[in-house]
């Protein structure tokens, strides 16, 4: 008697697609760029992380005020504006505490300079909101810049799902369109297929996405009507998600904690002492690809000293969950290696 299959997720399934790009190629014939990832630009966290984040998905750090995570974004802008010269980074901030200053200095460090900082900040765009109505505005105004370049710019490279105001396409509807895809052929002579290196110059520019605080700006309508509130959320999630995908972006969401600590059987933290509960439920972490927690625990047994430990506590990505990094940050906020 055959043996059934194993069952496979269809989240799965959607992401191999989307991130399986070994035998793909573009409509105009060239090869993909490879797989690229966000480093943190620290060695312990890169480790735990395989790298670093994803591009095309959604991380959501799940933290107390004050607890490291402003540190984590500097490191993260800065590692992304490095990487090279058409890289930008948009932070759509609710809490009005961006700190420009301790960028621009984590930014100078190195050959770059001052001046090299000042040129690295005209790549990054500050969208101050202050509720719900004014996230979906900033997300929908950052959704027109992306679509727009590709317009108006060189032909975009990576097929792109056509959007439409309140439905996602079938995956694989998504692919048969592709097929189709194909330029009109003109009188113009075929002009041959760039080399490797030159195709990774001509890839359109990967963005970084902050958003800070998801939580402050979602639990209003959560308070005010639940129900409503739950699925405002899942229909700007998936929103989020199609464009994270379809723009090659790193999208990283900080969300506060609830008051009240979680139950011994709704621990997701491989720690007994992180009792840990995000502000807009756990069933959010099913709404996003990478899921974490940034805490603290004492650097020895006994010891006043405390590091910060960003967890993996849920990840559809790439099988991480219980992957764990600790480190410190100095006076400036740059990330450290435990001594």
């Amino acid at each position: 008697m055959a043996t059934p299959a194993e069952p496979i997720l269809a989240s799965e399934i959607g992401h191999s697609r989307v991130n399986d790009t070994s035998n793909a190629k573009s409509p105009l014939g060239m090869p993909p760029s490879r797989p690229r990832r966000l480093r943190f630009e620290n060695k312990t966290l890169d480790s735990a992380f395989e790298g670093g984040l994803g591009y095309q998905s959604v991380h959501c750090i799940v933290s107390e005020p004050d607890n490291g995570a402003s540190e984590l974004v500097h490191a993260l802008i800065a590692s992304h504006l490095r990487s090279f010269l058409e890289a930008r980074a948009t932070v759509i901030d609710s809490t009005l505490s961006f700190d420009v200053r301790r960028l621009f200095t984590i930014l100078g460090d190195g050959e770059a300079g001052k001046d090299g900082a000042m040129k690295m900040l005209g790549r990054l765009d500050i969208m101050k909101v202050f509720d719900y109505v004014g996230l979906t505005e900033a997300v929908a105004e950052l959704r027109d810049v992306l679509e727009g370049k590709q317009e108006s710019g060189q032909p975009n490279l990576q097929p792109a799902a056509k959007t439409f105001p309140s439905t996602i396409e079938d995956s694989e509807e998504d692919e048969d369109e592709m097929l189709d895809d194909i330029p009109p052929a003109g009188n113009e002579k075929p002009q041959p297929a760039p080399a490797l290196a030159d195709t990774a110059e001509e890839q359109p520019a990967v963005r970084l996405l902050i958003v800070n605080n998801i939580s402050q700006l979602m639990m209003p309508q959560v308070k005010n009507n639940y129900t409503h509130g739950q699925a405002l959320i899942a229909t700007f999630m998936r929103s989020l998600q199609h464009l994270t995908q379809s723009h090659n972006i790193c999208t990283v969401l900080l969300s506060n904690t609830a008051n009240k600590p979680a139950k011994d059987d709704e621990k997701l933290s491989l720690f007994k002492s992180c009792a840990l509960r995000p502000a807009l439920g756990l069933g959010f972490g099913y709404l996003v690809d990478v899921q974490t927690y940034l805490h603290k625990l004492p650097i020895k047994r006994q010891s006043t000293e405390l590091a910060h430990v960003l967890e993996i506590v849920q990840d559809r990505e790439s099988g991480r969950f219980g992957r764990w990094a600790a480190f410190t940050c100095d006076a400036d906020g740059r990330l450290r290696d435990l001594p």
